[in-house]
């Protein structure tokens, strides 16, 4: 979403019209907002033009990032010979998959930090054949950090409404929005 959009969309008003900013909104701001929606939702990413909006909890994972991410990196470099191996021993999302052994290692090092680190589905060439991969990749998971950071709340803090609007395009999605997952990606 450009700047511009995201300005549109993220300003508050008292109308009698309850419909979304962005339904009462320009075509065009429509237009990018409907492309990035498609993005995200069939291609798995799109580009926020004006950067990610200021949110409590991306600040939250942030600093996990930084006071962990680090320490996870060093920690993949040390077991890089071991990086294509899954984990028998483990049933932990994953563990079959290449990276699973190293995850599970890692994941056992930064016990009580509410961060895990888990083995995604590897990466692949776009003409690879059946399950040739060229390298695992892992997804550093901060949920159990988060539930504990709120739970005297009892939810997480909700992003932006201009990220709410991409997110959960239906209203109805909107009023019991979902976080599934929340961390980084490391990809090497």
């Amino acid at each position: 979403l450009g700047q511009a959009v995201l300005a549109q969309v993220g300003s508050t008003s008292l109308r009698a019209d309850r419909r979304p900013l962005v339904v009462r909104a320009m075509p065009q701001i429509q237009e990018a907002l409907a492309k990035s929606r498609r993005e995200l939702h069939e291609d798995g990413w799109t580009r926020l033009e004006g950067g990610m909006p200021e949110w409590e909890l991306r600040r939250f994972v942030e600093r996990l990032h930084r006071r962990y991410g680090g320490r996870i990196i060093r920690m993949l470099e040390k077991w890089r010979a071991d990086w294509m191996k899954g984990d028998d021993e483990d049933s932990a999302p994953g563990a079959d998959r290449p990276g699973g052994l190293v995850a599970r290692r890692i994941s056992k090092r930064l016990e009580g930090s509410g961060v895990f680190l888990y083995a995604a589905h590897p990466s692949q060439k776009d003409d690879a054949e059946g399950d040739e991969c060229s390298g695992p990749r892992w997804y550093v998971t901060c949920s159990e950090a988060v539930m504990q950071r709120y739970k005297t709340r009892g939810v997480a803090p909700p992003p932006p409404v201009e990220l709410q609007e991409l997110l959960w395009p239906l209203a109805e999605d909107r009023r019991m929005p979902w976080l599934t997952e929340i961390g980084w990606t490391l990809v090497p």
